[in-house]
């Protein structure tokens, strides 16, 4: 009977003192602009290092499994490292050395998302991926890192600027717009050939009148051109009979 209770004794010796060799819990500090506070429960794995990336807006956890059921679990403030779409969380892709990991998540509250990996022996890095990441900014200060569909594209200016050494040659000659062309009647038979052939009028001055002109056509100069002619007819034929009858008289 004492030896039997010798023996548990033993045992819960054992187990009191092996127990708190795989279980471990503490808070590790991450430095990413300013230091986060990570608190962990580890069994069976011991915590490396935690650092980001922000290339793949991660953080990478660097661990050392020493049991065969290892549990990981990681209180990460949302400041650090979060995962949303719009205004609602969505799980953060747990990558184990290249493999998807089997991940829970548990007790998310309004600063930090708290999720628990189970691991085995000969893991050593585990990539928690999400979609903002904080990293070191110009001031030391927690910015954001830029995703691929934030990222603009310069635009080319529609039109650049010309140099203000370029020289500009003006223009030797002035190009004027061309003449309207007068527009062409076509007629056809009779009518085409009285167009064709119509007088031109001339206009005469009279002396010591101003301002008094007078426009005779062709028609009208042929017209009084054989008035005159019969007039100067008829004035000679006149004169010639005056003599014969002067000397009848005598």
């Amino acid at each position: 009977m004492g030896r039997l209770v010798l023996g548990a004794l033993l045992l819960f010796l054992v187990v009191f003192t092996v127990s708190p060799a795989l279980a471990d819990t503490g808070v590790m500090p991450v430095v990413a602009g300013k230091t986060f506070q990570v608190n962990y429960n580890a069994n069976g794995v011991k915590i490396q290092d935690i650092e980001t990336n922000p290339t793949y807006e991660e953080l990478t956890v660097s661990v050392q499994v020493s049991s065969q059921n290892a549990l990981l679990e990681l209180t990460i403030p949302r400041d650090l490292l979060d995962s949303k779409q719009g205004n609602n969380d969505i799980p953060f892709i747990t990558v184990i050395d290249g493999t998807l990991g089997n991940v829970e998540e548990k007790n998310p509250t309004a600063t930090t998302r708290t999720i628990s990996i189970q691991l085995t022996p000969g893991n050593q890095q585990i990539e928690i991926i999400g979609t903002y990441v904080a990293i070191s900014g110009p001031t030391g200060s927690s910015v954001q890192a830029p995703s691929p569909a934030n990222i603009q594209t310069p635009t080319t200016p529609t039109h650049p600027e010309t140099p203000s050494n370029a020289s500009q040659t003006p223009s030797s000659t002035t190009q004027l717009p061309p003449a309207p062309k007068t527009p062409q009647t076509v007629t056809s038979g009779e009518n085409a050939t009285s167009q064709l052939n119509l007088p031109q009028n001339i206009v005469f001055k009279i002396p010591y009148v101003p301002n008094v002109t007078i426009s005779l056509s062709q028609i009208d100069l042929a017209v009084i051109g054989a008035i005159a002619l019969v007039v100067i007819i008829v004035i000679a034929s006149v004169a010639k009979r005056r003599p014969s009858r002067i000397a009848a008289k005598l």
